[in-house]
């Protein structure tokens, strides 16, 4: 099985075996602890947040990378050792609705999402996954990608991207995300963002992104980490 083939006719790869029962189970107590701990209703978790979870269990590592290995081989890429970058995302309340239709390109080529609360409401309201799937080409020409960014992921266009009419034209995909699945897409290729959920409700979910197009940008690097001082900041509030 070529997944390759199938993000690039699909724009997406679903798989209902790699995370088991006993995973989804350990990343929703950890995800419990982490509510309690940081009583935010929005905020993200990166790996100092991890130690002693299974998010870096060598098994639970072990079976992403096998599936990010495939990938990366498909396309030509070989001797990439460099670590992933994993992020877990919680998102509920009043002020969910701002973190809804936030659509953007990743920084790495391909992105994994694991669903590990989400909600099920009768109004649809669960932050289902949209995807404009391979919207670009993958390429590592930084300011082509800054210029790229500047046009996509403004205001405007956001606003536009979240019209009925203009998701058509850029031929969208709605993903009912569920927990125990796991999604893979390429990030850096596929415009990508979350509608609103209900603000009664939680969703949290785990990112993992692999294969850093411009893993020698400073700029990069230093807007990175500006985002996860921020971020530390805000849980500790």
């Amino acid at each position: 099985m070529n997944i390759t083939n199938i993000i690039k006719k699909n724009g997406f790869y679903l798989s209902e075996e790699i995370i088991s029962v006993s995973d989804l189970k350990k990343l929703k107590s950890f995800i419990h602890d982490k509510i309690i701990e940081f009583p935010n209703k929005n905020f993200r978790l990166y790996k100092d947040n991890f130690k002693n979870s299974i998010i870096e269990e060598t098994e639970f590592e072990k079976k992403i990378n096998n599936l990010i290995n495939k990938v990366l081989n498909e396309n030509n890429i070989t001797n990439f050792d460099k670590p992933n970058y994993k992020v877990i995302r919680i998102v509920s309340g009043k002020k969910q609705k701002k973190q809804a239709n936030l659509y953007h390109f990743d920084a790495h080529l391909i992105t994994i999402l694991i669903p590990i609360i989400i909600p099920n409401n009768k109004n649809n309201l669960n932050g289902d996954l949209v995807l404009f799937p391979n919207l670009r080409k993958l390429h590592k020409n930084i300011y082509l990608n800054i210029l790229q960014k500047i046009f996509f992921q403004n205001f405007i266009i956001r606003h536009l991207l979240s019209t009925k009419y203009f998701k058509k034209l850029f031929k969208f995909k709605i993903l009912k995300i569920k927990p125990g699945n796991l999604y893979m897409f390429f990030g850096f290729n596929s415009l990508h963002g979350n509608l609103e959920i209900e603000e009664t409700s939680t969703r949290a979910t785990l990112l993992i992104h692999a294969y850093d197009v411009f893993e020698n940008s400073k700029l990069v690097k230093i807007n990175r980490n500006k985002s996860i001082k921020k971020e530390i900041k805000n849980i500790k509030v």
